[in-house]
């Protein structure tokens, strides 16, 4: 199945969050079934129509990771703030000059 042809099913066909009872609770609640999971990947309506509908949080950050960030080190930090903090006067510096050039 192409990535458009998935676009238009999913947008114009039959969702597995319809006829269910969960489906209130899993919006508000981030949650996901195993129909739903098989609805994202692309399987067959006959397939999500027959899993299981028991949500869970975990299959839902298994569909939908968050972003990873990744642990700094405090010698990493300390380096990150000081290139900010350089970056930040640089800015400050060109924008007082360009004030000085305008006003005389």
């Amino acid at each position: 199945m192409s990535e458009r042809d998935l676009a238009v099913a999913v947008l114009t066909g039959p969702c597995p969050c319809e006829p269910c009872a969960y489906a209130h609770t899993c919006a508000t609640r981030l949650l996901a079934c195993q129909g739903f999971a098989d609805y994202v990947a692309g399987a067959s309506e006959k397939s999500w129509r027959s899993a299981e509908r028991r949500p869970t949080p975990e299959r839902w950050l298994m569909l939908f990771p968050p972003p990873s960030r990744k642990r700094l080190t405090v010698k990493q930090r300390l380096k990150q703030r000081r290139l900010l903090q350089r970056r930040y006067r640089e800015r400050q510096r060109a924008a007082a000059l360009s004030a000085q050039a305008i006003g005389g």
